[in-house]
């Protein structure tokens, strides 16, 4: 067993490795829905609980709509375009939600 009193120092000095810097994640980067969890989250200023924000997905014939709903934020709730696959009409949901807080 050694001494780790230098642990800081050798973690900080090594390259490869950076701690995780959610503060200074750029924003755009993220896709819709990690943005608007994001959001919610410091909206809140609290971890989410399940059911803070719940998709639901509809099939049609040219596709799939999803409408986010966020209980967290009083329940409120927006729909997205059709697209060819449920997870990415979730993410267009999502989309709708956080350019609406814009």
């Amino acid at each position: 067993v050694g001494r780790i009193d230098n642990a800081a120092a050798v973690l900080v000095s090594r390259p490869e490795w950076a701690p995780p810097r959610l503060e200074t994640q750029d924003f755009s980067s993220m896709d819709s829905k990690s943005q608007l969890m994001h959001f919610c989250q410091k909206k809140l200023g609290s971890i989410f609980k399940g059911g803070d924000i719940v998709y639901t997905n509809n099939k049609f014939p040219m596709g799939f709509q999803s409408i986010v709903k966020l209980v967290c934020l009083g329940g409120q709730e927006f729909a997205g375009e059709l697209k060819p696959s449920a997870t990415e009409a979730e993410q267009a949901a999502a989309e709708q939600a956080v350019d609406s807080f814009k």
